[in-house]
């Protein structure tokens, strides 16, 4: 038991040690050791790591451009609970980037990213309910987000809600 114990207590420094040696390794001008560490951090499912990869592929940062690559890595950061990968996923499902447009989609993981406390994918939902994009228009809904995204500081977010519950809603 001790030792298994041992064992998760390395993998997890480990998990930090990687991702946290990338962005040291990129602050150096070292792109390609910053990548490598990345990608090893995202194969031990550390969502960090696959972030950093999904932030890489997305912007084109020292590696070519490619919406697909990010939201392969944006989606499996997703999945391992990283709230904003699941925001990130929610924009290109928006906007059809690296895939077609899908505002079902971009509604469910807006719905995830919200659930993590990412004030942005509060605020985004709120706007998918306040336009009506894929879910039934709901400006009742759309000030209920507003607000909560308000809570974590998102101004858009109290700016949205005043505006709403001015209106009466």
């Amino acid at each position: 038991m001790k030792k298994i114990f041992l064992l998760l207590l390395i993998s997890l420094s480990l998990f930090g040690d990687l991702v946290d040696d990338g962005y040291k390794n990129l602050q150096k001008g070292n792109y390609e050791r910053a990548h490598q560490l990345w990608v090893r951090a995202c194969e031990l499912n550390n969502a960090k790591g696959c972030f950093a990869l999904g932030f890489e592929y997305e912007y084109g940062k020292h590696v070519k451009q490619s919406y697909k690559k990010a939201g392969e890595y944006l989606l499996k950061a997703c999945s391992l609970k990283d709230g904003v990968s699941c925001f990130r996923i929610g924009v290109f499902y928006e906007e059809g980037w690296g895939t077609f447009k899908n505002y079902h989609k971009a509604v469910e993981y807006y719905k995830k990213a919200c659930s993590l406390h990412v004030p942005t994918g509060c605020f985004q939902l709120g706007h998918m309910y306040y336009e009506g994009l894929g879910v039934r228009q709901n400006k009742g809904k759309a000030k209920e987000l507003f607000g909560k995204s308000c809570d974590m500081k998102y101004q858009k977010g109290c700016d949205n809600y005043r505006i709403l519950n001015e209106q009466g809603y």
